[in-house]
């Protein structure tokens, strides 16, 4: 008797403002990005995708609905996503995924810096960001429901993916095996 083949991880990495020319692996011939290019080669890379609209709010939403900005009822910035409509975190959850979200959210309205609730992460279970902003050194984040603000002193990517890969390995000690869907939101480019 053969056993059902292991689904796999999926890592979406979700660099805020980069370009998609902006790696080595993208034909860039002065970055250097061997991260990125290891991911891209062992992984897949989107290159031909395009977005659904030029603003970062609609695309976001876009990504988590599967559909245009008029039909997921999220036309521009700092408005929050209609929640009546099914979505990316969900789906993976429902097919048994641990899911993960770190970084900038952007999807709830609301000021910047602030606690995204529960209710408003789409169905992320595990959850580590804000609601929005754009202070890359000495950035405020929070951690699941803890309402407390977190500052960190470091780099935001860089405790960003520290925060990932803490969640990363968490799943892999996960005693039923399940698989993860992880996406980590950076803010500055080239990270």
């Amino acid at each position: 008797m053969s056993q059902a083949p292991r689904r796999p991880n999926v890592l979406l990495i979700y660099p805020d403002q980069m370009r998609a020319d902006a790696m080595s692996c993208a034909g860039n011939p002065v970055i250097r990005t061997p991260h990125m290019d290891r991911l891209a080669n062992e992984g897949a890379r989107f290159d031909r995708a395009f977005t659904a609209f030029p603003l970062c709010c609609p695309f976001r939403a876009s990504l988590m609905t599967g559909k245009y900005p008029h039909a997921n009822g999220m036309r521009a910035n700092h408005y929050p996503i209609p929640l009546d409509q099914e979505f990316l975190p969900q789906l993976f959850d429902r097919h048994g995924y641990q899911t993960g979200y770190i970084g900038k959210w952007h999807l709830n309205g609301g000021p910047k810096c602030a606690f995204v609730e529960p209710q408003d992460r789409l169905g992320f279970r595990h959850f580590v960001g804000f609601s929005r902003g754009h202070y890359y050194d000495h950035s405020i984040f929070y951690r699941g429901d803890d309402r407390r603000p977190r500052t960190s002193k470091r780099h935001e990517p860089d405790y960003q993916t520290d925060q990932l890969i803490e969640f990363m390995s968490e799943c892999a000690a996960d005693p039923q095996g399940r698989p993860f869907f992880a996406m980590v939101c950076y803010g500055p480019p080239n990270s």
